[in-house]
């Protein structure tokens, strides 16, 4: 009772992991403790030590901040009907735990206060039917549950997405999520699911001109588009389904160059220079992405977004499709405060490989012929 309950528990989890993997500074559960604390309110005044008994969300929010982290704090809001999240909340958790950040969620099963557990990995379905999938769905649609620590159970529990198999905990995604903390690092000003409603808008953009680019190619490569041209149809861009995740410019650059990827794109990557840190969406029909194994999935086509940029203004910086690529560039000395966009119509079948992470090429995979 000295240093509180899980909520701090919760926290201490999630900073240790930044202190470990990125130098980050670290903070005993005492100075947790002490940083949710200022200010302190009354309804953690209710307990002695003060915020001994739990935390709320406010005062985990100033925790993380006095720790350097830039939390994003997600809940459903009220409605007539009950509470809406206005997203698929396991889609949002699996995408900044596929970027390598701890979620830290709030879930509350009948008792009179909550509780804290921290999000860092998941599991995935051994082998699921793709047939009936909802249109536009996320790659959370593969997932059946997420790994959680939980400081009264134990470390790496199976969590339940939608409470079919109970797993390790009395608790799941569906029944029980009260709200998300995601201890963002500095510079990153867009979400996940943002960035993954624009590049799948930019993909949509780019299936609505490709009449048009097709004219504009050569006589025999527009005979030698129709594989291409079919993943432009309506029905199989709806059932594409897009894997979001945060990662370091520089270390995106190194991928994609060693990746299957054309050699325009290759090119326009290796003299280009990233922000700090960008969003990558993956787009890959269902059947191709569904294995456990991830050298045995395929990305049909992605889109690079600034992660330090805002939804208000233009903050991609490539779209890569089958036939198609196109890229935005910032020109500092003009006038104007538009992106100049460059278009190339490239021959190649845009078939490569996921991101897999702790892989800093793809040796190990190989792609059919």
């Amino acid at each position: 009772t000295r240093i509180g309950a899980c909520a701090q528990a919760a926290i201490w989890m999630a900073g240790r992991f930044f202190h470990l993997k990125h130098r980050a500074p670290w903070f005993s559960l005492p100075e947790i403790t002490e940083n949710a604390l200022r200010p302190t309110d009354s309804a953690i005044t209710r307990s002695l030590p003060a915020g001994s008994d739990y935390l709320t969300s406010d005062n985990m929010v100033r925790a993380l901040r006095a720790m350097g982290r830039h939390p994003v704090f997600y809940a459903p809001h009220a409605t007539p009907q009950g509470y809406d999240w206005g997203f698929d909340p396991s889609a949002v958790i699996g995408q900044y735990v596929d970027s390598g950040i701890p979620v830290i969620l709030g879930v509350n099963n009948g008792q009179s206060v909550g509780h804290a557990v921290v999000a860092v990995g998941f599991e995935r379905y051994a082998n699921l039917d793709c047939t009936n999938l909802p249109p536009e769905s996320s790659k959370a649609i593969f997932t059946s549950h997420f790994l959680v620590m939980d400081d009264q159970r134990g470390p790496y529990l199976r969590l339940s997405v939608d409470g079919a198999d109970h797993g390790d905990v009395p608790y799941n995604i569906r029944d029980h999520l009260q709200f998300m903390i995601v201890p963002l690092p500095n510079k990153v000003f867009l979400t996940s699911e943002i960035a993954e409603t624009i590049a799948r808008g930019l993909i949509n953009d780019v299936a609505s001109k490709i009449g048009q680019f097709r004219t504009q190619l050569p006589t025999q490569k527009q005979v030698d588009w129709p594989q291409e041209a079919e993943f432009y149809g309506p029905e199989r861009l709806k059932r594409l389904v897009a894997r979001t995740y945060l990662t370091y410019g520089w270390k995106y650059k190194s991928r994609a160059i060693r990746n299957q990827t054309s050699d325009i794109l290759s090119r326009e990557i290796i003299k280009r220079d990233f922000p700090k840190y960008v969003w990558v969406t993956e787009f890959s029909d269902p059947e191709e992405t569904k294995a456990v194994d991830p050298c045995a999935r395929i990305v049909r086509a992605h889109v690079v977004t600034d992660a330090t940029g805002s939804r208000f203004w233009e903050s991609t910086l490539i779209v890569d499709c089958p036939g198609v690529m196109v890229a935005w560039d910032f020109d500092p000395v003009a006038d104007a405060d538009s992106a100049q966009q460059s278009l190339y119509l490239v021959d190649h079948p845009n078939i490569y490989f996921p991101k897999i992470r702790g892989m800093r090429d793809f040796a190990a995979c190989a792609l059919p012929a």
